[in-house]
């Protein structure tokens, strides 16, 4: 058994010391299978599984009890001009800042002896916007590669309402190859699908009477419903332009046992789905959206349980409903991130409180009454406010973003709203962005989800085949929310010598989800396999999706922003260690 310590003097001078024990030996063996790499060397594979742990929270009463141990001090390059040339943008010295500063590190050696340590800083790439998995621009009917509107925009993200009359044209005949296929648009984009399942139109869909969103042969099973028009400028006159539309009473016996089916065969099919990314809460009020605002009925078909007057709006389901739907979309839903619309207060304070899921709003960008009237004061009626810190927060705008530069709306503030409230999508329903905008989008962008670097790292400049490899990594999210789904930090190891390429990587070490914005400190602990060959090995760091599926670069990993690092297929080469 050996320990290693880690002294590190950070913000407000707190020593962090860090006792790891090694682990067991996992040592398996190597072999070659001819392969070469591009130079070409032979290509020896370690197939070793490894462990590691982030020991972070396990052992912070360690930490405590030993804060204050004095150090040593020199920091060395053992490489010589060779490691200078390759990392000639890298610091590696006792490293220095305004806010930050680090004592040197070491290991005590089995026999008692020091090994000094390496000290690697790195520089933030703050201009360069990233195409990360799970944040940022969402593509909205389209894909990227249909959405001329992009402006050169990334997007990983492809959004979508799905209507019941679409997914369910006849009785128990399912329309999953509608969804196939769009899931296969994102998957050739380097895109997920975020959906949400509609029952009530604000219009028909097609040209035979009173059919919206809700398929007729529910209506002929006996669902209960309304026939409704809606008022859009709330003066109870019907305009030509809005003609009658059916809708059933989700609370009817009827509907809620088809609508219960439609979820559940939905989810058999898709929850695990490695290219479906988020499940807004759906199926509630007009598009969705959990309101009936200014649908006015003008007849009713049965008996709905929920009621309603003609000339009046259809009223909004009871909160014994809303729960229930609430309880259908997350349990049936559980692999994936869910959002409930900030609409309906009861549905926000239960879906947020219960299940920590996000919030998603249909309307940023109105200055007229949502963003300055309402949005604010139903977070704080639900008390969500601090919620995106478990669920995230998806907007979409209010018309496009021309209409807002039309009415003479400010971009600045409305982005800054966006990130004041830790959005992690945005998007413009794919329509243009004004020219003279553009600019302050991209800016925005570069901020809205994560985006995760590495400020420094620390290792031993030696390490021993069959012993532990221990990494002090300190990684800062400079974005407004953190990742909401899991992706591992991986090492690999490679060594050129003699002709021969030798590569061993990690298993997953780390999950970065819930990494919240601000600094944060792990100590990655692995062992090094008994066959190790020794020599000098090239560190390399990747923060990898854990679907094999994932092979496309937008999702395969989560690009770091790092400054002048070389970086090739998802790793980052970060650093050299001699293998004894």
């Amino acid at each position: 058994m050996h320990k290693l310590y880690v002294y590190s003097k950070k913000i407000g001078y707190i020593f962090f010391v860090i006792t790891v024990i090694s682990l067991l030996d996992c040592g398996r063996g190597s072999s070659t299978d001819g392969s070469k790499d591009n130079a070409g060397n032979d290509i020896v594979i370690m197939d070793i599984q490894t462990t590691g742990d982030s020991f972070a929270e396990d052992i912070q009463r360690d930490i405590e009890a030993e804060a204050g141990i004095e150090v040593g001090s020199d920091t060395k390059d053992i490489y010589g001009e060779e490691y200078d040339d390759i990392y000639e943008d890298t610091i590696i010295s006792d490293v220095q800042s305004d806010d930050i500063e680090f004592d040197d590190a070491y290991i005590e050696d089995v026999d008692g002896g020091y090994i000094d340590n390496v000290i690697v800083n790195f520089e933030e790439d703050s201009e360069r916007l990233y195409a990360n998995p799970g944040m940022g621009w969402q593509t909205f009917y389209r894909s990227a590669n249909d959405d001329k509107n992009l402006a050169g925009l990334p997007s990983t993200c492809i959004y979508y309402r799905f209507s019941w009359i679409q997914l369910e044209p006849e009785e128990g005949k399912f329309n999953f190859e509608l969804i196939d296929n769009w899931l296969k648009k994102a998957k050739e984009n380097g895109q997920r699908l975020a959906f949400r399942l509609m029952v009530s139109a604000s219009g028909t869909t097609s040209n035979e009477p009173l059919l919206g969103y809700a398929p007729l042969w529910l209506r002929d099973a006996g669902a209960s419903g309304w026939v409704y028009y809606r008022d859009n400028n709330e003066n109870k006159m019907q305009d030509a332009n809005e003609p009658d539309v059916w809708s059933p009473d989700l609370a009817d016996p009827v509907t809620e046992y088809y609508h219960t089916r439609l979820v559940k065969k939905l989810a058999e099919r898709y929850n695990g789905n490695p290219f479906i990314d988020l499940i807004d809460i759906g199926s509630v009020g007009l598009w969705g959206e959990w309101h009936f605002y200014a649908a006015v009925i003008k007849e009713i078909v049965g008996n709905p349980p929920t009621g309603g007057t003609i000339g009046g709006w259809i009223p909004m389901y009871s909160e014994d409903l809303r729960k229930k739907i609430i309880d259908l979309f997350v349990n049936e839903f559980p692999s994936h991130p869910k959002t409930m619309l900030i609409g309906d207060l009861y549905g926000l304070q239960y879906a947020t409180s219960t299940y920590q899921t996000g919030w998603r709003a249909d309307c940023w960008g109105d200055m007229n009454w949502h963003m300055p009237k309402f949005y604010d004061q139903q977070l704080q009626r639900a008390n969500a406010m601090d919620i995106w810190q478990s669920g995230l927060v998806a907007l979409e705008p209010c018309w496009t973003m021309q209409y807002w530069y039309d009415k003479g709306w400010d971009i600045k503030y409305i982005i800054n709203w966006a990130l004041e409230h830790h959005a992690t999508y945005i998007q413009n329903k794919s329509g243009s962005i004004p020219p003279e905008w553009q600019a302050d989008v991209r800016e925005g962008l570069k901020k809205i989800g994560y985006r995760l670097t590495i400020n420094r790292i620390i290792h031993p400049e030696e390490a021993f085949a069959g012993r532990a490899f221990n990494m002090a990594i300190e990684w800062e999210n400079k974005g407004v929310a953190p990742p909401y789904f899991d992706y591992y930090l991986r090492l690999k190891l490679i060594r050129n010598e003699g002709g021969v390429k030798v590569e061993w990587i990690s298993d997953n070490i780390l999950s970065v989800k819930g990494f919240l914005p601000g600094t944060k400190s792990d100590i990655v602990h692995l062992d090094l396999p008994d066959q190790l060959p020794g020599g000098v090995y090239d560190v390399y760091i990747g923060i990898m999706s854990p679907y094999s599926e994932h092979t496309h670069p937008n999702l395969k990993c989560i690009k770091l922003a790092l400054k002048n690092v070389d970086f090739e297929d998802c790793w980052y080469r970060v650093s050299r260690v001699a293998i004894k």
